[in-house]
């Protein structure tokens, strides 16, 4: 956990943007925070955090949301990319449901300055047109 004096500092300088990867019946199993501001008019993400919940979980999208942006705050302070994901198929954390919505992409739980999949990069194309 960091501490809050690290929090409120990342917050007040980044902004949070979260999305979610559901299940066929809309669950959010996944939530993804990414951390970004305006440099000069232009949206850049400096770090993004997931949370996955497990199979065992009871889905609650307030815990998933802290989770994750703790995940890319670390990843904010360190400068560094941390907690591989797993995705072997003997990891009873991230079933076959996963595969269908996890991101492959997606490398680490916490990453510095990720390289954006096809839909966060639609997303910073559409913050950029409302600010512009």
């Amino acid at each position: 956990m960091l501490e809050n004096r690290y929090s409120e500092g990342i917050l007040k300088e980044y902004k949070p943007l979260y999305y979610y990867c559901r299940d066929e019946i809309n669950r959010p199993w996944i939530t993804v925070c990414l951390l970004w501001k305006m440099i000069e008019g232009i949206p850049v993400v400096f770090s993004r955090g997931v949370s996955i919940c497990s199979h065992l979980d009871n889905i609650c999208k307030s815990w998933g949301r802290g989770l994750a942006l703790e995940r890319a705050m670390l990843a904010a302070v360190t400068h560094n990319d941390s907690e591989e994901i797993d995705k072997s198929a003997n990891n009873n954390r991230i079933s076959h449901v996963y595969y269908s919505i996890l991101p492959f992409e997606f490398i680490f739980k916490s990453e510095y300055e990720p390289d954006l999949t096809t839909y966060e990069q639609k997303v910073i194309d559409r913050i950029s047109l409302k600010y512009n």
